[in-house]
């Protein structure tokens, strides 16, 4: 079965869309701007090779798709340098961020539609991610704006 053009479309707008709020809660910093966009491009093209689609190894190899940024991740909680950096983000910046599980949502919701992957990952199942986006304008507003909601919530 073929996907539509709009499932690409939507997919390849969230992800651009992530790297842009990124990037803003950063402080518009070219390095993270830079990393982001090499780091699409890397996958995109191992992505493009069938890499991933090879399930019969040990470890799987999308394995190497994860273990890379939970590394670094990992590298900047663990350094005075990262942590600095992870203080620095801009919290409504991050906030909006969230903002892209919408339509990250909306093209597992098709691709279920297209029998690609369980419902269980779709809002019709058990994954609820797309609240979180819903409610990203809201917390911004009345959280961060207008200091209505307490910091724990």
């Amino acid at each position: 079965m073929q996907l539509s053009i709009h499932v690409y479309l939507v997919f390849i707008v969230a992800t651009l869309a992530t790297v842009f709020f990124l990037y803003k809660s950063s402080g518009n910093s070219k390095i993270v701007l830079t990393a982001s966009l090499a780091w699409l491009t890397l996958q995109g093209i191992i992505s493009h090779t069938g890499f991933y689609e090879k399930t019969d190894t040990f470890p799987p190899r999308f394995i190497l798709l994860l273990m890379p940024p939970i590394a670094f991740i990992v590298r900047l909680f663990n350094t005075d340098k990262g942590r600095v950096f992870i203080d620095s983000l801009d919290t409504t910046w991050l906030t909006y961020l969230h903002i892209v599980r919408i339509p990250v949502e909306l093209v597992l919701f098709w691709l279920f539609l297209g029998g690609y992957v369980p419902k269980l990952m779709t809002f019709e199942g058990i994954n609820f991610d797309i609240l979180s986006g819903v409610t990203a304008p809201l917390v911004v507003y009345f959280g961060i704006k207008k200091h209505k909601l307490k910091k724990n919530i």
